[in-house]
């Protein structure tokens, strides 16, 4: 329950430091329990967040050598990947096939994440703290492309 909590925080609610630094946070304070367990998301989103955590998992133990710095990057990697996917699709995630994502997705997260990293001084004290996921946010924002409208004939 607390990795599914974690992803869906980093997925949905764009709270990859609090995933990675406070994961007891989502089952401590009632109101924050509601937001990631919460009644509006489909159970789809939640296999969704599983099976997007399980992807990055694999993913980063090819791609990043060190274990700590893994650590300190996999939610936001995570968050990377998924939050993109997950505010572009209308319902959320409803025909969304993990398994087609493709590996350059996890590439270019992975790639934005480090480069965040290492700006904000490649630390286990930075991946806990608040300015890298306002950053990623940022920049995920600023990447976002409209979603392509179905065209009526």
């Amino acid at each position: 329950m607390s990795e599914l909590a974690q992803s869906v925080a980093s997925i949905v609610l764009g709270e990859a430091d609090h995933a990675r630094a406070r994961p007891s946070r989502y089952f401590k304070d009632n109101a924050i329990y509601k937001r990631v367990f919460s009644k509006k998301l489909s159970m789809r989103a939640y296999v969704v967040c599983a099976q997007l955590k399980k992807r990055v998992e694999v993913f980063m133990k090819q791609a990043v050598a060190d274990k700590d710095v893994r650590t300190d990057l996999f939610f936001y990697v995570l968050m990377g990947v998924g939050y993109p996917a997950y505010k572009r699709r209308k319902p959320p995630f409803k025909d969304l096939d993990v398994s087609a994502i493709p590996n350059e997705s996890f590439e270019q997260a992975l790639s934005l994440v480090k480069s965040i990293y290492e700006k904000h001084g490649a630390t286990d004290t930075a991946a806990k703290g608040p300015k890298m996921v306002v950053d990623l946010l940022t920049k995920l924002k600023s990447r976002r492309r409209p979603v392509p409208s179905r065209r009526r004939k």
